[in-house]
């Protein structure tokens, strides 16, 4: 159930509060979003895996804090997982899958367009 966790993000209130005054926060998730995206790149190795939406790193996870005997431990090698070759990968892979979704997405808009435009041809033929 790690899927809820990654999705969470902490709104700081230097940040957000003024935003929240204009209207509720809930309807501002696009621009949330964005902010939070230009955010990622300043984040630290391990707040980076704990964001990760990737199953795998998700059961990787579970594995360590469950076989760590200590906290420390736990953090040791979560950090450690955060900074290998696994973790470049995850990240790729998630931003491959982006790309690939925004252009379906852009697909399916230019779609709708179309059909749009053909039926409105349709109308004014037959008007």
């Amino acid at each position: 159930h790690f899927n809820f966790f990654c999705r969470y993000r902490p709104l700081v209130d230097e940040r957000f509060h003024d935003l929240s005054l204009d209207h509720p926060l809930i309807q501002s998730s696009r621009g949330i979003s964005t902010i939070l995206q230009e955010q990622e790149e300043e984040l630290e190795p391990l707040e980076k895996l704990l964001r990760l939406d990737d199953e795998e790193a998700h059961l990787d996870i579970s594995s360590i804090l469950w076989d760590a005997a200590s906290d420390d431990e736990a953090v040791r090698k979560m950090i450690g997982l955060a900074e290998s070759d696994k973790m470049k990968l995850w990240e790729s892979n998630l931003a491959t899958k982006r790309d690939s979704s925004r252009s379906e997405q852009r697909g399916r808009n230019e779609e709708k367009t179309d059909k749009a435009h053909h039926y409105r041809n349709v109308n004014i033929e037959r008007g």
